[in-house]
């Protein structure tokens, strides 16, 4: 016999399943910018036009930090050790492996220093998202309620 879940497990495992839909988004949008032949194009003349003149370096680093943010706050550093394990190390091949993709994709080049920045984007964004669990975490139970 299974207890009756409360309102708080509903509205975590709510916040989940919205975290995992947005973070699908997000990966589905750097890879289909890292592969495409002119991820630029297809903001000309939007607001978002002024990206083509931010540095790439910066651009890779802040497009795999928040794809790892989200998913270091998806699988945790207080969760199972080889989710953990599993999610770094994908991350890492996605870094590497998006940047290599690229050599055979018209108009695009590998760059090392790209993958650098998509490495240095992983590494901040798991450290950004072990400081965001650590916090959630210290909160107490009577505080995590009213969020």
């Amino acid at each position: 016999m299974s207890l009756p879940e409360n309102s708080s497990s509903i509205r975590d495992r709510s916040a989940k399943s919205s975290l995992i839909a947005v973070c699908l988004a997000s990966f589905s949008l750097v890879t289909w910018a890292l592969i495409s032949p002119d991820p630029f194009a297809a903001i000309q003349r939007t607001p978002f036009s002024f990206l083509r003149t931010v540095s790439d370096l910066c651009l890779h680093f802040a497009a795999f930090s928040v794809c790892a943010a989200m998913c270091g706050c998806l699988v945790p550093a207080s969760a199972d050790s080889l989710k953990r394990k599993i999610t770094i190390v994908g991350l890492i091949a996605y870094a590497i492996g998006t940047e290599l993709a690229q050599q055979s994709i018209p108009r695009r080049t590998c760059d090392p220093l790209d993958a650098i920045a998509n490495l240095c984007g992983v590494a901040a964004g798991l450290y950004i998202a072990s400081l965001v669990t650590r916090q959630i975490a210290a909160l107490s139970p009577q505080q995590s309620r009213s969020l």
